[in-house]
């Protein structure tokens, strides 16, 4: 959603000749993180550095001055072999996103990212916006889950760039959806890891998100709310249980769906009981 209101506000602006938004032609990277975003962040992310080289003046704004993106599906990577910047040329060319292999490591979608909309399209024109998604309730610090390009090598070494130099930027962005109340109060968007372990061979522009409401998300809307909490959210299974009634959801607590320190599914003070339960044999019985 956020991608399309991109769209359609750059070609509004921009006044695009047809009059509809033509979703092939792609849009800047700003306007896309300004329509995910919500706007009380636009300039803290816009103005951020890259958290991996603290000695870096260079804003997100100005590193992706011309930057684009250009995707109108989503396609599943069966394996680790998409995860370098040869395959975000084939991916855009496609106007797709990359939905990572399960248990991928630290990124589960790629959004392939043209530095230069005003260059040729290739290999060493190509970045990308990697994200990892959570769905715990407690946040993690800010130096865990940290996305480093490095540990995928999605830039090519320096031998296969025949030693020519290389700093191409990229965006991360960490999204802990289950995430009621972030660590710094009302903060529910923030910049920078200050990761200094991370490599500084290429700048990142770190970003962490903060719950699945509005408070974060721009493209989420009131009304929206419940869905995505829905979706997004971390509540208890129980709540699609069709039938809410007390009797009824009992039953389903003594199938022991989950367990929990009080859970008392049967009555530890009738001997009767345990014995039944313990299939204890009647006076008599031979016991083998």
């Amino acid at each position: 959603f956020a991608y399309l209101n991109a769209i359609t506000i750059e070609q509004a602006d921009n006044h695009y000749p047809t009059g509809e938004p033509n979703f092939s032609r792609g849009c800047s990277v700003v306007r896309l993180l300004k329509a995910l975003f919500a706007n009380r962040y636009h300039a803290e992310i816009l103005r951020s550095k890259p958290d991996n080289d603290v000695s870096s003046t260079c804003s997100l704004e100005d590193a992706f001055e011309h930057a684009v993106v250009r995707f109108t599906h989503f396609i599943r990577a069966v394996d680790e072999s998409v995860m370098n910047t040869k395959s975000m040329v084939s991916a855009f060319l496609r106007g797709a996103a990359l939905i990572c292999q399960n248990q991928q490591k630290t990124i589960d979608i790629i959004i392939p990212i043209l530095l230069d909309k005003r260059s040729v399209l290739k290999e060493s024109s190509m970045s990308a916006l990697l994200i990892q998604v959570n769905g715990r309730r407690q946040w993690s610090s800010s130096t865990a889950n940290i996305i480093d390009e490095k540990e995928h090598e999605f830039f090519p070494n320096k031998v296969s760039m025949r030693r020519r130099e290389d700093t191409r930027p990229y965006v991360t962005l960490v999204a802990e959806l289950g995430v009621d109340n972030p660590p710094q109060e009302n903060s529910f968007v923030v910049t920078g890891n200050n990761d200094e372990r991370s490599s500084k061979e290429h700048l990142r522009y770190g970003i962490r998100a903060y719950t699945c409401t509005m408070a974060a998300w721009k493209v989420v809307g009131f009304t929206e709310h419940a869905t995505y909490q829905r979706i997004f959210g971390t509540d208890d299974f129980l709540a699609d249980h069709p039938r809410q009634d007390e009797a009824s959801l009992d039953l389903v607590h003594q199938m022991m769906p989950f367990w929990y320190d009080d859970a008392m599914w049967y009555n530890d003070e009738d001997e009767d009981s345990m014995d039944s339960l313990l299939g204890q044999p009647s006076e008599g019985a031979a016991v083998l």
